[in-house]
């Protein structure tokens, strides 16, 4: 039976997030995933006891000795086929290694001087994956920007499936660029829910299982058969030779696992956008003429801007920042941006890591579902949807009982 502490991990680690922080750009889900971790069991001394991993060093503890020489890419992670996992093909094919560009989006302590080690702690492999989720094709990204590298299984637009609607039980319903645009994949746009557990159906009250199939090499699946792959691999003599290079396939095992969770709780941190559970798409314009054929309205777009801000450090409104400058008429007249304010509030807890998403499976009644989605959908409006008739809640025909519309003076 294989170990139920990454549930454990898991589950505490989306404690850590409630509702009460919503950010989503790359730099704010490192820095929600930051916190996360501060209450999660991972934080724990007790916890590394149990893994084992007490014996590693703190500040790199996935990292192979010098004296291992068979594996060039030292602090690295495995990117395997689902297939790979299930028949124990652990070899040093698509072993990854850690990026410059995922550092540039860790909060500062975790990117230079005297921290600049801390990038490889287990703190910083949780927040690597959270930052990876939101990987892009290569021509997506600015001149300026320093892109993540290739995926070895071919360009994806991850973003393209971290939509899901728990009303209608459906992913982003944008057919043409789930499937045809660069970075797609056959299977169009996928729910969220099964993009993170890594299963058919993950919502439902019978989910059919691991998908053999997936795309997505970091969902919780994955995280699970990488444990089990940290905890027991010892590979035939025939793939690598002595039991120094078995310790490193671990070590590269247990990276790719922390990693792992890291994308589902990027996962999860989208569902407590409003946008990302009522089918509201908010792609914005870029220098490529397929993505401009699709780029929303700025009011689409703004949300995730303005709490972006909100959670980093306080910024001057007024200063230039991409295509940010555009929306300062919006934040009429301060100076700058208030920051979050996180509390310890009550820690929710689930029996199943699906709930955390939706108890869709376990709850006919639409107002008593209680994971993260639910709340999202049926308690925020989106710019998208506010006056759709998909959704009875929140209600959004003028008149209603206790609701009313009114336009910000000056207009938008």
């Amino acid at each position: 039976m294989k170990s139920n502490t990454i549930y454990s991990a898991l589950s505490l680690l989306i404690l850590g997030l409630g509702v009460r922080v919503q950010a989503y750009e790359t730099d704010a889900h490192a820095l929600m995933t930051y916190r996360a971790f501060d209450r999660s069991v991972l934080a724990l001394p007790t916890t590394l006891e149990r893994l084992g991993l007490s014996r590693y060093e703190t500040e790199q503890p996935f990292h192979l000795p010098d004296e291992v020489t068979y594996a060039p890419k030292r602090d690295a992670y495995f990117d395997y086929v689902p297939t790979a996992w299930s028949n124990n093909q652990i070899t040093e094919s698509y072993r990854r290694e850690v990026d410059a560009y995922e550092l540039e989006q860790f909060p500062l302590d975790f990117r230079g001087g005297v921290n600049a080690s801390q990038r490889l702690r287990l703190k910083a492999w949780l927040m690597r994956g959270a930052v990876r989720e939101d990987d892009l094709i290569q021509t997506s990204y600015e001149p300026t920007e320093i892109p993540p590298d290739i995926d070895p299984h071919g360009e994806l637009i991850r973003v393209y499936h971290h939509f899901y609607d728990p009303i209608h039980d459906r992913p982003l319903t944008l057919p043409i660029a789930c499937t045809l645009l660069p970075g797609s994949i056959a299977a169009g746009c996928v729910k969220s829910t099964d993009w993170a557990m890594g299963v058919v159906n993950a919502a439902s009250a019978s989910p059919s299982g691991p998908d053999l199939t997936r795309r997505n090499h970091a969902s919780y699946v994955d995280a699970r058969e990488a444990q089990w792959c940290a905890l027991t691999y010892q590979a035939p003599n025939t793939l690598m030779n002595g039991l120094g290079t078995d310790a490193g396939a671990r070590r590269a095992c247990w990276s790719t696992s922390i990693k792992a969770l890291g994308h589902v709780l990027h996962l999860l941190q989208d569902s407590a956008q409003p946008q990302h559970v009522r089918n509201d798409r908010h792609n914005p314009t870029s220098e490529s003429w397929w993505n401009n054929r699709f780029a929303t309205s700025q009011q689409r777009r703004t949300y995730e801007i303005w709490t972006n801000y909100r959670s980093t450090s306080p910024r001057e409104i007024s200063s230039p920042d991409g295509e940010e400058k555009a929306f300062r008429s919006f934040f009429e007249v301060q100076a700058t941006v208030p920051n979050i304010v996180t509390g310890s509030y009550p820690l929710p807890m689930f029996s199943k890591p699906i709930e955390f998403f939706t108890t869709r499976a376990t709850s006919d009644a639409v107002g008593v579902r209680r994971g993260l989605a639910d709340f999202a959908n049926r308690n925020f409006y989106s710019e998208g949807t506010i006056y759709s008739n998909e959704y009875a809640s929140p209600p959004s025909i003028p008149g209603a009982v206790g609701l009313s519309f009114a336009d910000r003076p000056g207009g938008f």
